[in-house]
């Protein structure tokens, strides 16, 4: 059984504006078998931070309930 594709990334050459971000989104959702459209305003770094800030507070908040009752 082969592999298929259930999503793809976009990425742009340049900062869109409001409007044409607008218009892009609607134009990309009259390819076939596009669901959503989500445009991203910030950038890969902001997405890495994010995640890394989360897994941190998590973890503190685990190893915090683990020792609560001890």
């Amino acid at each position: 059984m082969s592999d298929r594709a259930k999503a793809f990334i976009v990425v742009l050459d340049s900062d869109l504006s409001e409007e044409d971000t607008q218009a892009t989104c609607e134009a990309l959702k009259h390819f076939r078998g596009v669901i959503e459209v989500v445009p991203h305003i910030h950038d890969i770094g902001d997405v890495i931070a994010e995640s890394r800030a989360q897994h941190k507070m998590a973890t503190k908040i685990y190893e915090f309930l683990k020792n609560w009752r001890s």
